[in-house]
This record gives structure tokens, C-alpha cells and sequence, in this order.
């Protein structure tokens, strides 16, 4: 129910029926919507390729500012000598589960989103983590409207409004 209504946030589904409105009115145009699934994918590239994955050309910039607010650009500069261009992902010592969903985050953050997306994103990541990441999202995030879907109060405790699905019913 909880994904698959964010699914057609996101655009992915039509609705059989209804309508999603934003601020009570239908939207006449496309909203940017940086989404970040339960299950998501790592591409055998550079950070700089996973973040800007889909964008036309990179910029710099943006995907170091999108690393930044995701948590995880201090930890490349101090273990990969390349930067973004390192590739962490070519053994299994490269990124653990929690520091690739924060890759995750940076892609969904890099193009700026209207509306951002996190399915249970921020499973793999301690508490103190992800309270660390929540805080940064709340403070460079402002204008972006946050759909959090989380099993942990922790990670909604903040939310201006806490919505409850159960058996498919809000």
C-alpha cells in the first residue's frame, strides 16, 4: 500500500482512480520528483556517474552539493584519493549498504527536486545517522516537500504531519 502509493506520487502508476493534487490543486506541469525506492540501484560506475545517473551531462557542483547533504561527501574525500571520480563499487570492499542508500539520497537530491521521495531509505543507517541525516535534509531541504515512508517513528518524528496506512486505508 505505503510504496505503492508512492509509486504513483512519483508518476511510475496511474491511479484507478481519484486524483493527486498538490497544495489542493491539480498540477497542469511536471513536478521534479527525486525518488528514493525500497529497493534501488548501483551502477559499476564512478560516484560522480551514480549521482548524475540520467542527466544529460554532469555537474560537478551540484552532485558534490547533493553528496554534501546526503552525508557522505567527507567520507569520499577522506577514502578515495579520485573524489567523485573514484569507482568503490568494482569489489566488495567499496560502499556498505547504508553509505549506497545515501548515494541513493544524493541522486534522488541532485536534480533539485520539488518533491522528495524516501521509501524506507534510511533502513540500513543507524539511528544516529539518520537522525544526522534527516537534520542536514531539514536545513538544505527547505523548500522540497519530504514524503518519508518509514517502519521507525524515528525516522518521521519531525514531520509536520504523521499519516498512518493500515490495510491499505489512511
Amino acid at each position: 500500500g505505503k510504496t505503492t502509493l508512492a509509486d504513483i506520487i512519483a508518476g511510475l502508476f496511474e491511479p484507478d482512480c481519484g486524483e493527486f493534487l498538490v497544495d489542493g490543486k491539480a498540477q497542469n506541469k511536471p513536478l521534479k520528483i527525486g525518488y528514493i525506492p525500497q529497493e534501488f540501484c548501483i551502477i559499476n560506475g564512478s560516484i560522480k556517474e551514480n549521482v548524475s545517473f540520467g542527466a544529460p551531462e554532469a555537474d560537478y557542483n551540484s552532485i558534490v552539493d547533493a553528496l554534501k547533504k546526503a552525508q557522505l561527501y567527507d567520507f569520499i574525500i577522506e577514502n578515495y584519493k579520485e573524489g567523485i571520480d573514484a569507482n568503490p563499487f568494482v569489489d566488495s570492499t567499496g560502499f556498505s549498504q547504508g553509505q549506497k542508500q545515501r548515494l541513493a539520497i544524493a541522486r534522488a537530491l541532485y536534480s533539485n527536486p520539488d518533491i522528495l521521495i524516501l521509501d524506507e531509505a534510511t533502513s540500513s543507517l543507524d539511528l544516529k545517522t539518520e537522525a544526522s541525516l534527516y537534520q542536514a535534509l531539514n536545513q538544505n531541504c527547505g523548500n522540497t516537500t519530504r514524503i518519508i515512508i518509514a517502519q521507525r517513528i524515528s525516522s518521521v518524528q519531525d514531520a509536520d504531519r504523521i499519516i498512518v496506512m493500515e490495510d491499505g486505508k489512511i
